[in-house]
């Protein structure tokens, strides 16, 4: 069979059990509100501030994060873990600092910048002040996204709040292992015609609150509303099992129930009750007084 007869086989997507269940289709509506919410974040911090022309080219999840230095921050949604391309942190760092690009003129100086005073960014030799850009810039989005996590919850609008608590934890060359979502944001500088990108990468535990936000409310069933019970609650709490207990169990022959009269007392003995769902006997349990009335402890599966 020639290569043009061979059938095309169609590449599947494989799903992660985690998601299974959950909204993830929801996720789309996150990530364009997200990137409003970032553009609005450039436009403010650095667009205005020092006439740049940054702008969000895209917010997409990326299933194979780069392997580069990571920055991780503890946020009120969770950890999450930032990293940047290396050009477009000395743009944002040139913007920051006044420095103006090959062949213009600088701000504070009335000549072009030569090759001493503005080297390229890929020989540019990696200073303090470079790695204090990269802890601010992850804090800012890493503080967005977190704020339009909680937004979802109804907890204001993301972007409301001045400082945003959001803390430097750790930096190291790979993500957190169990960060559970990532997503890439490419921006483009358009007056430098710097092209770059950035991720923020999710742990299991923000990811978790994401799809909460993103799950739509039910309504109650009418054996909810009856039962007293809400439909956000989980299962474990909506489900309602009657139980019941037989205390003791005696027996006696015909003959002594024939014999019984008023006031006799027959002996018996107080052990472990029996715990019954209808008639199926589950559990066993010691049997305690408390208050007068009787109260049932230390259950075990019933053998």
């Amino acid at each position: 069979m020639s290569k043009s007869e061979r059938p095309a086989y169609r590449t599947h997507q494989i799903l992660d059990p985690r998601t299974l269940g959950r909204p993830v289709h929801l996720l789309g509506r996150f990530t364009d509100q997200l990137r409003l919410d970032l553009g609005e974040e450039l436009q403010a911090r650095f667009n205005r501030r020092y006439r740049a022309a940054f702008r969000i080219r895209e917010v997409v999840p990326d299933a194979e994060p780069p392997a580069t230095r990571w920055l991780a921050y503890d946020t009120r949604a969770g950890r999450m873990d930032f990293a940047i391309t290396r050009k477009l942190l000395l743009c944002f760092l040139d913007y920051r600092l006044g420095v103006a690009p090959e062949g213009t003129h600088s701000p504070a100086s009335d000549g072009p910048l030569n090759d001493a005073e503005h080297p390229a960014g890929s020989d540019r030799r990696e200073t303090a002040t470079e790695e204090r850009m990269a802890t601010a810039l992850g804090r800012h989005f890493a503080g967005r996204v977190a704020e339009r996590i909680e937004a979802l919850h109804g907890a204001g609008d993301a972007g409301a709040s001045g400082e945003r608590p959001v803390q430097l934890v750790s930096s190291g060359s790979v993500p957190a292992a169990d960060g559970a979502w990532t997503l890439r944001i490419g921006i483009f500088e358009e007056a430098r015609g710097i092209d770059g990108m950035l991720w923020i990468r999710l742990d299991e535990r923000a990811f978790d609150h994401l799809l909460d936000g993103l799950a739509p409310a039910r309504a109650s069933t009418p054996l909810q509303k009856f039962l007293g019970v809400s439909a956000g609650e989980p299962f474990a709490s909506r489900l309602r099992i009657q139980l019941g207990v037989r205390l003791v169990e005696q027996e006696v022959t015909v003959g002594n129930v024939i014999d019984l009269r008023p006031g006799d007392v027959l002996p018996i003995r107080m052990g472990p009750a029996d715990v019954l769902v209808g008639d199926s006997r589950l559990f066993t349990a010691r049997v305690a007084e408390h208050k007068g009335r009787l109260c049932l402890t230390s259950f075990e599966d019933a053998e």
